[in-house]
């Protein structure tokens, strides 16, 4: 079995490796496995050699089912029944509606990626997955098409080459890995086959540490190729995740979308995946990582107010800023800082997270803000709904679930 996905993945990437250069020095070796609790997800590591020529000798994909996978991100099970039938006309598609790429992943936060969207016309139903997945689906229902070949592999960028649709660099790598997708899912453009592996194969090769957003990069490569020693991109640089992550860690926050949230997250499942044993990372950035949370924690503590919504400048009391001219507030509402912080919040450790009463008070501000919401008005702020009801959601039953203990 593991044979011949090797030589079907071979297949694949044999345009690739006629296209470039880059191709003719790198030796890879991709082994995939689960490190999500409950999920079978996959891991990849790639190992460069100086082998003779250092030619490109293999691609290998397995599937794997390791008993010691790490739950990451515990928050993102599908939503109770009670919202998912409160938002079910979320899932029903008329011949006119039509939707961005970056709505239809929050779609598949809310609901999972096998829910099924449902036409009101002659259309079958399919599964959200197979939109992001599917050029003939996407064309249907995205405003856009977002999924393109490269030089390097497939990615989810328009034809023209911007990232339409996409509204940060690997959000749908990043989506895909934390709700459980491996990279065996196959890729669809025009009728030909494709897999999500070269998704993350096009991402290692276009990467580079002066990209302006490297959260959901970081999500990706933690997900999915957790054992990777390092990587090699198309310009012949090697980095590594403590390269990745020090970047990260000295980027001032006022740029960071949703308040800073994703950067959090994304340095929270970093430091879970070390402190598994899954990544391996030096002693001073996991310090670095986990000094830097422990500020970002007191300082969301210290913003958050009575009632439990929490202030976009949260991050100003953590000095960490180097360009006080971009002292500014962010344009982002109340209800998407305080959801997505909040979601961080379930993320964290309990020796980071030192009181749970942060999470309790934004969970609780979240659950008013949401309360009787109908599937229009979720559809209105479909980015800060998601991430408000998915917080409040998972803090409910955890709630109950600590009460019957």
């Amino acid at each position: 079995m593991a044979c011949s996905c090797s030589i079907q993945c071979l297949r694949d990437w044999l345009p690739c490796l006629r296209a470039g250069g880059w191709a003719s020095r790198a030796l890879v070796v991709v082994g995939v496995g689960g490190i999500l609790a409950g999920l079978h997800l996959t891991r990849a590591h790639f190992q460069m050699t100086a082998a003779t020529g250092d030619t490109y000798a293999r691609f290998i994909a397995e599937l794997s089912t390791d008993d010691n996978r790490v739950q990451l991100v515990p928050q993102y099970s599908p939503l109770s029944f009670e919202w998912r039938d409160r938002l079910s006309d979320l899932l029903r598609f008329d011949g006119a509606r039509k939707v961005t790429l970056a709505e239809c992943l929050h779609l598949m936060l809310l609901f999972g990626p096998e829910d099924r969207v449902r036409f009101e016309d002659d259309r079958n139903d399919c599964r959200l997955v197979d939109i992001v997945t599917d050029s003939r689906l996407g064309d249907q229902i995205l405003l856009r098409r977002c999924l393109t070949k490269t030089n390097y592999g497939v990615n989810f960028v328009a034809p023209d080459g911007s990232r339409a649709g996409e509204a940060h660099r690997d959000q749908c790598l990043a989506t895909l890995g934390i709700l459980g997708v491996p990279l065996s899912q196959t890729i669809i453009i025009d009728g030909e086959h494709w897999s999500l592996s070269d998704v993350l194969w096009d991402s290692t090769k276009t990467f580079h540490l002066k990209n302006s957003e490297l959260a959901w990069t970081l999500i990706s490569y933690t997900i999915y190729m957790p054992e990777a020693t390092h990587w090699q991109n198309a310009f012949g640089e090697t980095c590594s995740f403590d390269d990745l992550v020090s970047e990260i860690l000295s980027r001032p926050y006022e740029r960071e979308s949703c308040g800073g949230g994703h950067r959090l997250s994304a340095l929270t499942m970093f430091l879970l995946a070390v402190r598994s044993g899954r990544l391996t990372s030096s002693a001073n950035i996991q310090e670095q990582t986990e000094q830097h949370l422990r500020a970002a924690f007191i300082a969301v503590s210290e913003s958050q107010s009575a009632n439990g919504e929490i202030n976009s400048n949260w991050f100003k009391r953590i000095l960490q800023s180097s360009s006080p001219s971009l002292n500014v507030p962010l344009n982002v509402s109340s209800l998407s800082i305080t959801a997505h912080l909040a979601e961080w919040l379930a993320l964290l450790p309990e020796d980071i997270r030192e009181s749970e009463r942060v999470l309790k008070l934004s969970s609780q501000w979240l659950g008013r803000q949401t309360a009787g919401a109908s599937a229009e008005q979720a559809n209105a702020e479909l980015c800060s709904f998601t991430h408000a009801v998915l917080a409040a959601d998972r803090a409910r039953e955890t709630d109950q679930s600590a009460g019957t203990r």
